[in-house]
């Protein structure tokens, strides 16, 4: 038995570890984040994202931004229109007492929105592409 264990002990530790590995990329996934900036305008608010084809946003959707200085806040989406390097969203928030009173009279936040998630093996193979 110990000579077992000598001879194949390295080869089985490292088949059990190459199918643990498999099995927790296989089944596991992560969000995909992207960096959105918030701009104040007249009378509502302009979002910048760049462009992605994991996010394909409509009018009344209502959209979360995570992450900010002041915290997470929902918006509804009032139009969506292209420039050549960003995805300008027309917003207004859902809740625009709390949210004005939140932000403290800033015209400018940064923050993440949640588009969507991928499959940790899609992820690795897809780094190791590029």
């Amino acid at each position: 038995m110990k000579q077992f264990f000598i001879r194949y002990g390295i080869f089985c530790i490292l088949s059990i570890m190459s199918i643990g590995l498999y099995l927790i990329t296989n089944n596991f996934s992560i969000h995909i984040k992207q960096p959105i900036q918030l701009v104040l305008a007249e009378y509502n608010y302009k979002a910048y994202i760049s462009h992605t084809t994991y996010f394909t946003p409509h009018k009344n959707d209502s959209l979360t931004i995570n992450q900010t200085v002041y915290g997470n806040f929902t918006f509804i989406i009032d139009s969506v229109y292209k420039e050549p390097s960003f995805m300008v969203l027309l917003l207004h928030p859902e809740n625009k007492n709390s949210f004005t009173q939140c932000i403290n009279g800033e015209s400018f936040i940064k923050g993440y929105i949640y588009i969507g998630k991928e499959n940790i093996q899609e992820l690795i193979v897809r780094k190791l592409k590029d």
